[in-house]
């Protein structure tokens, strides 16, 4: 029974990655921060707000 547990929330964990980081509408098809190592200002400021 746990065994199903975990596999089941591994894929809703894997399900929500998929979404948010490849399939998301801001992001789709990927996003290339991951190829380049940088960001314009306006994506960085929406996406990472400084919190004050």
């Amino acid at each position: 029974m746990h065994s199903d547990e975990a596999t089941l929330a591994l894929g809703w964990i894997a399900l929500a990655h998929m979404y948010m980081v490849h399939y998301g509408p801001n992001k789709f098809p990927m996003d290339w921060i991951w190829l380049s190592g940088t960001a314009s200002e306006i994506e960085w400021i929406e996406e990472r707000p400084r919190k004050s």
